[in-house]
């Protein structure tokens, strides 16, 4: 097919937004939509190539699939590979075990799978995974898998039939990937049967220039540039997705790829030279910014500065110039000269993805021990231990009965949640996951404490939540509770910094629980605590003494400024604000250890989840506070 550069430049329209996310700069919130720019630009490229081929009676699947393969696994193997001794050096045992996980999914092409199964897009656990990003490699590799087979079969039935089709499995993905974000969000993010239809958009484009060509409109080409902008700067976590928002931003590469054709506007614009460049090196420096990113995570004991990040946005960018250069550019190359020829691509791809699950394997069976680990104290692993908390905190926080996972609602609570007590004062907890973290610790105190917690869903009355379905109506059941109950005290707690662009809405919550119920006192909690890596391991890099029950340096400041903006509500709305930091840090150190049951317990054993010691050392510190005037 013919060359267009502008496909070029769209690519670097395309990764330039999802660097920057995972950079993690707010202003690119909804960088994320650059991965679905790359699904529809690849599935009309493969489209365009497959059925010209198949046209013209030269296609083959097994070059076709040589092509893939000279395409994606030289550049992914070499990021692989490279990863494998910095996940040596840095990662302690159970973050190894992790990676050799997510490295024997890379090379089954299934970590799309492996990634659903580990949690959220959105969760800050992906921060320090180097190689979560193949996700969606693995879904454009599944695709590459099965599509070629079935245009082969399809391509025996007339034009608009094959269209037709094509088009009634799109709008099927669709539906699924519409009804998924509602029940089963994890899933619909990732897996391919709810992303099928982006790729499918792009099939449809190919047929659609086949055999006419392309069309020209400098509107709707620079309509399609504004839907993708508008997608990159306006949506975010909370946008349901894939859904029918994907829409607008899918939507947009359709337009471009029909309509910008050469010596239009938007053609001109996407060719101009840096683009172009920036575009031809996408797949390497999609390939290398997660890397960077996540081990600069791993390694800092402070939050990775925006410089830094920008920093090591630049270096994937140079990084995947080189590797675009040395390793991409020479085994793509065919014919006499190629350095690779198809039988040894095929030896090399073998014994390399056998090296890679090798080390996986003895990675996860301790064979080869990490690094980090070398000089670990019987405490250090005890405290380590507690980054495989999660099972034990499932218990701890309720979750299932009192704190609900993402698919429960409102009336999944439990009696042992909401039975009222008959002694006096009766308190209800509302909140998220750190709300239901700190429950355990006040529970302590106030066996009958009334704990109203689901997990990603903060105590903002009347707003609407796209990831998770049903916040909105248990926040609405939670102060119809409180309108019938009219219990003593009402704690708001929540992760405020993962809300702060929504935090207006707390103003709303505490007018209508003085409307439920005017002698209620309102309580806000603070932010609690938050550390780049988990607990544990921030215990172990700063080399405090275990023997002490003491604090760790954590700067805060991010969580500081979201409080001093919940502290200023609870103050205009006359409720009682109480600064979790307060108790929890002095200057710039953070308590770490806790004793629980005679033995140190970190306080967290993630980047901020109180375990059980620090629950309770939190609560009983809170108890005093809750009560002055």
């Amino acid at each position: 097919m013919k060359y267009r550069s502008e496909i070029d430049g769209l690519r670097a329209v395309a990764v330039i937004p999802v660097i920057l996310f995972h950079a993690g700069l707010d202003t690119f919130k909804g960088g994320y939509i650059g991965v679905d720019v790359f699904f529809v630009i690849s599935g009309y490229l493969i489209t365009s190539i497959v059925v010209r081929e198949i046209s013209d009676e030269k296609f083959s699947l097994i070059h076709f699939y040589e092509r893939r393969a000279r395409r994606i696994l030289p550049a992914l193997f070499s990021v692989v590979l490279c990863c494998i001794p910095l996940a040596w050096l840095w990662m302690y045992p159970s973050e190894l075990e992790e990676f050799s996980r997510s490295l024997i999914a890379v090379n089954l092409f299934a970590s799309n799978i492996e990634f659903w199964l580990q949690g959220s897009y959105f969760s800050t656990s992906i921060e320090i995974r180097p190689l979560f990003h193949t996700w969606s490699l693995a879904v454009e590799e599944q695709f590459y898998l099965l599509f070629p087979l079935a245009l082969l079969l399809l391509m025996r039935l007339r034009h608009n039939r094959v269209v037709l089709l094509l088009a009634l499995i799109a709008a099927v993905s669709l539906f699924f990937a519409e009804l998924g974000w509602r029940f089963y969000p994890t899933a619909n993010f990732y897996l391919a049967p709810m992303r099928a239809w982006e790729l499918l958009g792009g099939s449809l484009c190919a047929f659609a220039q086949f055999p006419s060509g392309q069309k020209t409109n400098d509107a709707l080409g620079l309509a399609g540039i504004l839907l993708i902008a508008f997608a990159v700067f306006s949506f975010n976590e909370d946008t349901p997705f894939p859904s029918l928002y994907t829409l607008i931003p899918v939507l947009g590469t359709i337009l471009i790829i029909l309509f910008a054709a050469e010596g239009t506007l938007v053609a001109r614009a996407l060719s101009v030279k840096f683009l172009v460049g920036l575009g031809l090196i996408s797949y390497s420096a999609y390939l290398w910014h997660q890397p960077l990113f996540a081990f600069a995570r791993i390694r800092s004991l402070h939050e990775v500065s925006v410089e830094a990040m920008l920093g090591l946005s630049v270096l994937s960018v140079i990084f995947g110039y080189l590797s675009w250069q040395f390793i991409e550019k020479p085994f793509r190359a065919r014919g006499p000269i190629a350095p690779c020829s198809p039988k040894k691509l095929v030896w090399l791809s073998i014994i390399t993805s056998f090296l890679i699950v090798g080390i996986a394997v003895a990675f996860m069976q301790g064979l080869i021990q990490p690094r980090a680990s070398n000089n670990l104290t019987a405490m250090d692993k005890h405290l380590l231990s507690f980054k495989d908390y999660s099972s034990e905190a499932k218990i701890l926080y309720k979750q299932g009965t009192c704190f609900l996972r993402p698919e429960q609602t409102f009336d999944q609570f439990a009696d042992e949640c909401t039975s009222v007590p008959d002694k006096t004062p009766s308190i209800v907890i509302w909140g998220d996951s750190h709300a239901a973290a700190l429950s355990y610790g006040l529970r302590e105190i106030f066996p009958s404490a009334m704990q109203l917690t689901a997990s990603a869903c903060p105590p903002l009355a009347g707003l609407f939540f796209g990831r998770r379905l049903h916040c909105k109506e248990i926040n609405d059941w939670t102060l119809d509770f409180i309108r019938n109950e009219r219990p003593d005290y009402v704690l708001l707690g929540s992760n405020w910094l993962r809300d702060v662009r929504r935090i207006d809405y707390l103003r709303n919550t505490v007018r209508r629980i003085k409307e439920a119920n005017a002698g209620t006192k309102i309580i806000i909690l603070g932010g609690l605590p938050q550390w780049n890596t988990p607990v544990p391991e921030q215990i172990i890099k700063q080399g405090i003494d275990t023997r002490e029950d003491k604090g760790i340096f954590n700067e805060n400041r991010r969580v500081l400024q979201v409080d001093n903006t919940v502290s200023q509500i609870a103050k205009s709305e006359s409720a009682k604000f109480i600064s979790l930091l307060e108790i929890a840090c002095a200057s710039d150190r953070c308590q770490a250890l806790v004793k629980q049951d005679g033995a140190l317990q970190p306080f967290a054993w993630d980047k901020s989840h109180l375990t059980a010691g620090g629950s309770v050392w939190l609560a009983k510190r809170l108890e005093k506070r809750i009560f002055a005037r």
